[in-house]
């Protein structure tokens, strides 16, 4: 008999009560995620941490017979510490040897009448002058030839904005300051109103325009040599741009970067909208490797001949860290191995091993437990649900694995696509600054300065020596007479260079 408050249910129902917590429970951990990923990109520092697993720690069976992290054994050590005395002063380090000095000789307020100098006790401080304008006058002299057959005078040089008053320095210095330094424009108009010189703000936007459409060849140029190579790493990333259809409103637009670890370029492009009209247009004449992040416009190249698409070992990864939350031992157990990966490509990349030994390493250590993690994907995929963070991130890997694979098989391959993320970050940081382009075509030309100062920024090259170069030289140049002038290929000798 039914107590007085209790409550019965029939099977049915007690199922569909079950089956309804069930679901609330998957919607929460959802909520959850979803709630801590927004924390992390409005608090949340971009880098990834990842608490270091001890690989000894990890099990790597390849029987498959236990696919669960071995017991951690723990083991008790007792160390006495020194601490070492500070020296009350520390030696500094010395300036650097190629600033002028000025010399400023102090000597004693004594009569030094009947001593011997011995020596000098030196004290070295940095000081600054603050950055001035001058005016480069170019004074041509006239003469008449005789008998009124006209007047001789000497060339003007090329000039990189023939009617502007700008001279390649101060150009240099805007192009530099704003996309390198990520200084907006109207706050360099204000530093330059406080040494002496005001200028409109329209002013300075024509002078940008007018020596980004000059370097516009060497951006093609660079395009060419890209798409001339074999292996090629892209990445999207999101730049807003006013619009001019919507007052007030801005549009979401893409740059699209695209990077050849071996020739060392790297190229933006801007496109108005993130579909596959981009990629399949820019890389219809691409034959080699492709490497990709799991985006599913890229999954259109896999039937292309010719295209051979890899994925990206930081991606999946990824995916695990957030899943840690949901599963941390399943999670700790695949980013642990990933880890071994990534410790032994860094080992070959701080060697400057050779491609053959690359390669005879990866198969050697790599393959074996990329198989491994293979097989415990296919395993756990079964033991979670779907809609859980754990699910979807071993779905994720096992869906992309064979294109995860492939780097291992090649040595001028990458295990991921860090290298071009590497190249995306000055455009988030340019983002803080100066928030989105001012139209469309602003951003075109955005896109070929940051594909100019990037490849310069992969060669070591100091992007203001280069470009105030280049902009003395480039305006006499031919079009099939520039490759030198190429951040890959340019040699610094300062003919010219204020």
């Amino acid at each position: 008999m039914q107590k007085k408050g209790e409550i019965s249910f029939t099977n049915e129902q007690f199922f569909a009560l079950m089956e309804m917590n069930k679901q609330q429970a998957l919607q929460i951990e959802k909520l959850t995620r979803e709630l801590a990923q927004l924390k992390k990109l409005l608090f949340g520092s971009k880098q990834e941490r990842v608490e270091l697993i001890n690989p000894l720690q990890l099990s790597l069976d390849m029987g498959l017979g236990n696919t669960t992290p071995s017991e951690v054994t723990t083991e008790e050590i007792s160390y006495t510490r020194t601490k070492t005395k500070e020296k009350a002063n520390p030696n500094r380090s010395p300036l650097p040897a190629n600033l002028p000095r000025e010399i400023i000789e102090i000597n004693p307020l004594e009569d030094t009448t009947g001593m011997k100098l011995i020596g000098y006790d030196i004290t070295e401080q940095l000081e600054m002058t603050p950055a001035k304008f001058y005016v480069k006058q170019y004074k041509r002299a006239k003469y008449a030839r005789p008998e009124g057959n006209g007047i001789a005078i000497g060339n003007l040089p090329e000039f990189a904005l023939p009617k502007a008053i700008a001279g390649s320095s101060v150009l240099t210095h805007l192009l530099v300051s704003k996309y390198v330094d990520h200084l907006p424009l109207h706050r360099q108009i204000k530093m330059f109103s406080r040494i002496g010189m005001t200028l409109s703000d329209s002013t300075v936007n024509d002078w940008i325009v007018g020596s980004v459409n000059l370097l516009g060849i060497l951006h093609d140029r660079l395009s060419e040599i890209l798409l001339s190579s074999n292996y090629i790493q892209i990445d999207e990333t999101p730049i807003q741009v006013l619009d001019s259809e919507k007052k007030g409103k801005t549009h979401r637009g893409y740059f699209w970067v695209s990077h050849s670890p071996q020739e060392k370029v790297v190229v933006f492009n801007y496109s108005k909208g993130r579909s596959a009209q981009f990629p399949t247009e820019f890389l219809k004449k691409y034959y080699g490797y492709l490497q990709t992040d799991g985006y599913v416009v890229y999954d259109n190249f896999e039937q292309k001949n010719g295209i051979t698409l890899l994925g990206c070992m930081a991606h999946v990864r990824r995916e695990f860290i957030e899943a840690s939350n949901n599963d941390k031992q399943r999670s700790d157990y695949f980013i642990g191995h990933l880890q071994r990966l990534y410790k032994l490509e860094e080992e070959l990349r701080k060697s400057n091993a050779g491609a053959d030994e690359i390669l005879a390493k990866r198969q050697e250590i790599e393959v074996p437990i990329l198989e491994h993690l293979h097989q415990w994907l296919k395993e756990n995929i079964i033991q979670v649900t779907p809609q859980s963070s754990i699910g979807k991130a071993i779905a994720y890997a096992l869906t992309r694995w064979d294109k995860l694979m492939r780097y291992a098989h090649n040595p001028i391959l990458q295990i991921d696509n860090n290298l071009i993320e590497n190249q995306i970050r000055p455009v988030a940081i340019g983002r803080k600054n100066y928030m989105f382009c001012g139209s469309h075509e602003s951003a075109e030309r955005t896109a070929i300065i940051y594909s100019l100062f990037g490849t310069c920024k992969l060669h070591n090259i100091n992007p203001h020596d280069w470009l105030l170069d280049v902009l003395q030289k480039l305006p006499a140049r031919k079009a099939n007479n520039i490759d030198d002038l190429l951040p890959q290929n340019w040699k610094p000798d300062f003919q010219g260079v204020v």
